[in-house]
């Protein structure tokens, strides 16, 4: 059994296609197999070998070898969905007493578990800085920073960079939901972050058919420690899931270029749109996150968010209008979708915390897939024009 250990000299295409499979010299099989056992004759004198497939199987550790080989991490770990990878690593970073500074602009499933659960045992959650503002927030005793790369789903970047300097000095984890840049756009782990998180169901596993997460690091004490945790909670994924991610993975560069490129084009058609009072894309030079996006990212991703002129029920309209866009709440995969933030994603953030962030009623996200942009365009302009 061999997995393919990519050399320092290899880009991230070849990573992606190559890193970490399985390579089995009897069969001459290059793809990776899903190994169904459950459970694996005992290894004897290796106390980390196959026992479980709760602990792990060969085809769980494909695709942490992998993540970890895009990431450019020491190590992954892999995670029955993004929110399993973003709780076992809260809860096995912090304990009461710990502070954890985090923003008020992430995913409402996230914000949820940090302001109503962690803080049930005793964990203190300091949620008030937003972008730039957390750096005002890291005190001497701040134990994790949690930022999204691009925030969801005002598409706010932070400087993570100057975060992460700042959680140095302080002796906190920084620890980054890069989700939406992929590490195709942004290495957080390369300017300092000790940990990344992704929901590997959106973008990584990319074709809306797959539930997963990944957490990598470069402390490898701490990603054995993970998956003792995992272990224990039962977060680990099922190898089928391992696999379509492990899959998904490999067309990951190509993907997001095309979605780069499409999404800014995009912005800019609705940007022009008479029926469009907003648009916010990172890219776009007017959106105030645009030199920090500009300084850190290689593209802003395929999510663009825009308020349309009217109200909540005319948000609604044209999100039942569209065709070839799809309605639910979900991005970053072939599909193009489109979601209604104030009652999808974030319909569990209080609503007066979406008023101070600026999460309107009106306000729709678009995650744009790989269908070509005039189709694109021209549904989103019918549907805009019912308005």
């Amino acid at each position: 059994m061999v997995f393919v250990e990519p050399p320092e000299d290899w880009e991230e295409e070849t990573r992606l296609v190559h890193g970490g499979e399985y390579r089995d010299s009897e069969t001459g099989s290059i793809v990776t197999p899903i190994f169904v056992s459950a459970i694996y004759k005992y290894p004897e004198g290796n106390p980390y070998g196959y026992k479980y497939a709760r602990n792990s199987s060969p085809t769980i550790e494909a695709l942490e070898r992998k993540a970890a080989a895009v990431e450019r991490a020491a190590e992954a770990v892999a995670f029955s969905s993004g929110m399993a990878a973003i709780s076992s690593a809260a809860m096995a970073l912090l304990k009461p007493g710990s502070k954890l500074v985090t923003t008020k602009d992430i995913y409402g499933t996230s914000y949820e578990f940090f302001t109503t659960f962690l803080r049930s045992y005793g964990i203190e959650v300091d949620e008030r800085g937003v972008g730039e503002g957390v750096l005002e927030r890291i005190d001497k005793n701040t134990d994790v920073v949690f930022v999204e790369t691009i925030s969801n789903p005002l598409l706010i970047v932070p400087p993570v960079d100057e975060i992460a300097k700042a959680c140095e000095e302080v002796g906190a984890k920084l620890i980054v939901d890069n989700t939406f840049a992929t590490p195709i756009n942004f290495l957080p782990l390369k300017v300092g972050a000790y940990g990344v998180v992704h929901s590997a169901s959106k973008y990584l596993a990319g074709h809306n058919d797959v539930l997963g997460g990944i957490f990598a690091t470069n402390d490898k004490k701490f990603a054995l420690n993970l998956k003792n945790v995992r272990r224990m909670l039962g977060g680990i994924p099922d190898p089928q899931q391992a696999y379509f991610i492990i899959r998904g993975l490999k067309t990951l560069h190509v993907r997001v270029a095309y979605q780069n490129e499409a999404a800014l084009r995009i912005a800019k058609f609705l940007r022009d749109h008479p029926k469009v009072e907003r648009v916010y894309y990172p890219c776009l030079e007017e959106h105030p996150s645009y030199p920090v996006a500009k300084r850190l990212l290689k593209g802003c991703g395929g999510v663009v968010s825009f308020e349309v002129r009217g109200n909540g029920f005319d948000a609604i309209k044209v999100m039942k209008k569209v065709k070839v866009v799809q309605r639910t709440a979900s991005l970053g995969g072939v599909e193009s979708i489109i979601t209604h933030p104030a009652t999808m994603t974030h319909h569990t953030v209080p609503p007066e915390v979406r008023k101070e962030l600026g999460i309107k009623d009106n306000l729709l996200r678009l995650s744009v897939g790989l269908e070509n942009v005039e189709d694109l365009e021209a549904d989103l302009d019918q549907a805009l024009s019912s308005i």
